[in-house]
């Protein structure tokens, strides 16, 4: 069973699953130790995701947020892909925004010319 001591005794590069939750894992960097959800998606290929960093979650909170994201895959969806299309709609209305300051301000400088 994967306990907070443990966690804490990981050293750099190691990494450790717990066996009583399956998926969940936690892995040391020089700096943090992250945990994170190890699955295999529908086409076959393994993917992960952060989960967060051990220290402002607790081992608890992670494996709450596991067992969300196990729901989810229940439910048809895959986690890591639901992930990088919210990155791509954000990236695309940001922009957007800039596109129409852009606009804007082109605009603003042509009507005072003109005045």
């Amino acid at each position: 069973m994967l306990t907070p001591r443990i966690i804490a005794y990981l050293r750099a590069g190691e990494e450790c699953g717990d066996p009583d939750h399956p998926g969940l894992r936690v892995r040391r960097t020089n700096a943090a130790r992250v945990f994170f959800y190890r699955y295999r998606a529908r086409d076959g290929a393994l993917r992960e995701i952060k989960l967060g960093e051990f220290g402002p979650m607790t081992l608890a909170e992670a494996r709450k947020a596991l067992g969300r994201l196990k729901l989810e895959r229940e439910l048809g969806f895959d986690p890591q892909l639901e992930k990088q299309r919210a990155r791509a709609e954000a990236r695309r209305q940001r922009e957007a925004e800039n596109s129409r300051a852009i606009r804007w301000r082109k605009w603003s400088r042509t009507t005072s010319r003109s005045a």
